[in-house]
């Protein structure tokens, strides 16, 4: 494997990532999403004074989009109500941990996809404000002031994203960080398949995808 394959340093390097990634998604069963190229990226911000670090950010983003899907569609197939075998004591646990861990994993690579998205925006229409950003005591908070400031973006476009951090912090990410955990009650509750709490991770999954359609029409608009 080339060692530029997840840091590709061309616009060829970046196409073959997109390549790769979308054949990796299809063997495990989840087309990637197109909400945008990194080849396009590539050369979109090539002139830019933080091309570098935006590109990466933007393949990371891209990675890890491409992982949550797969994880997502992993919890759709575990809320299929099992058949009505009798399960043993020891089937039901392990299932039940399985669970938990997609439940998990899926919370924090999803909270993580935000921070990134919001660099990869300050980055882009802001440069000069990104350290400020990074340093702040409340990213969403400084997210607001820098991006809410730019004409560049759609409009409502920053909204959505403050909403939809908040909505998800409150409903899954700050029990999970800072107390003692909720996604392991949901897999033992009365709730159960569609019905779950788990469930409603779909419209995250919905939410986010929204803004990263957006964010690839705005990669295919000069920079600002």
């Amino acid at each position: 494997m080339p060692p530029e394959d997840f840091t590709p340093r061309s616009s060829e390097a970046a196409a073959r990532l997109d390549q790769l990634l979308g054949e990796y998604c299809r063997r495990c069963g989840t087309p990637l999403l197109p909400h945008f190229s990194l080849e396009t990226i590539s050369k979109l911000v090539r002139n830019h004074p933080e091309s570098g670090r935006i590109f990466d950010f933007c393949v990371e983003v891209q990675l890890q989009v491409a992982i949550l899907q797969i994880d997502l569609a992993r919890i759709g197939k575990s809320l299929r109500r099992p058949e009505a075998t009798p399960l043993s004591d020891e089937d039901t646990f392990c299932h039940k941990m399985d669970v938990l861990r997609m439940n998990s994993d899926y919370i924090f690579r999803y909270r993580a996809i935000w921070d990134k998205v919001m660099s990869v925006i300050v980055l882009f229409v802001a440069p000069s404000e990104f350290e400020k950003f990074n340093k702040a005591g409340s990213r969403k908070v400084s997210f607001l002031k820098i991006a809410g400031a730019s004409q560049a973006l759609p409009s409502g476009f920053v909204d959505h994203i403050l909403k939809t951090t908040e909505a998800f912090d409150k409903r899954f990410r700050t029990s999970e960080v800072h107390g003692s955990g909720s996604a392991r009650r949901w897999v033992t509750g009365e709730l159960e398949g569609w019905d779950s709490i788990q469930a409603d991770m779909f419209w995250a999954s919905n939410s986010l995808n929204k803004v990263l359609v957006a964010l690839g029409a705005v990669f295919r608009e000069p920079p600002p």
